[in-house]
C-alpha cells in the first residue's frame, strides 16, 4: 500500500474479474491499481479462493471477500485509511 500525503487516505478494494475461476488471478489488474495509487489513493487488490481452490466458490469466495473488506478496518491506522470512504 503506497500513499502519497499524510491522509486519511480514501481506499479502492479491487475485487479483479476472471470469472471466479482459478486460472485467473489478480495480476491483470496491478495496472489499474498503481494507476490509482499514483494519485492519492489506496489500494486493496485482493485475492480470493477461485472455483478449482480448496474452498473456493459459494461460500468460501464470498467470504474471503467479505473477509478482505473488514480487514480494512484493522489497517486503518497503520496506513492512515479513510475506512469511511471505501469503495
Amino acid at each position: 500500500m503506497d500513499r502519497q500525503g499524510n491522509g486519511p487516505h480514501p481506499v479502492v478494494m479491487n475485487i479483479h474479474g476472471g470469472f471466479w475461476r482459478n486460472e485467473y488471478d489478480l495480476t491483470h489488474a496491478g495496472h489499474l491499481c498503481a494507476a490509482l495509487t499514483a494519485k492519492g489513493v489506496v489500494t486493496w487488490n485482493l485475492e480470493y479462493r477461485r472455483v478449482g481452490d480448496e474452498g473456493g466458490g459459494r461460500p468460501g469466495t464470498f467470504s474471503d471477500i467479505t473477509n478482505g473488506y473488514r480487514f480494512i478496518a484493522q489497517l486503518q491506522k497503520r496506513y492512515h485509511l479513510d475506512a469511511e470512504t471505501v469503495v
